[in-house]
């Protein structure tokens, strides 16, 4: 039996919570699209898994980020959404960030990413005071 999207979301991030991104990462097509909303030096369209891993290793420059707790793994045939809570380590600052992510799924591996923030001008004002 073939995992649902759902099923290897909770997986991912099984996987980053245990730090194992690369094994979380390798969920992601070749071709991966992820959109980063906002007004931020980070804001954009990251095409492809070097694109975004590139950008993965930004955040990781400067501190990183924890997943500290999944609220929410739901999904359809095609798509899985979840809901958390991250924390993003800035140097000495720390800035919780609650999103709910939509992952699309083809073939089992995830093709496009969209990242919502709950408060999207707290994470722009974030990056622009510190980044």
């Amino acid at each position: 039996m073939t995992d649902t999207p759902a099923e290897l979301l909770q997986q991912y991030f099984d996987n980053w919570h245990d730090g194992n991104g690369e094994r979380a990462t390798e969920l992601w097509a070749d071709d991966v699209v992820m959109h980063y909303p906002g007004r931020n030096r980070f804001s954009g369209k990251y095409e492809g898994r070097q694109s975004i891993l590139n950008y993965l290793e930004e955040i990781d420059r400067r501190g990183g980020s924890d997943v500290i707790e999944i609220y929410t793994v739901m999904g359809n045939e095609t798509n899985a959404a979840a809901s958390y809570r991250e924390d993003l380590l800035w140097g000495e600052n720390t800035h919780e960030l609650y999103r709910f992510n939509n992952y699309r799924f083809e073939n089992g591996k995830v093709v496009e990413i969209w990242v919502y923030e709950a408060d999207q001008h707290a994470v722009d004002e974030f990056f622009k005071r510190y980044a």
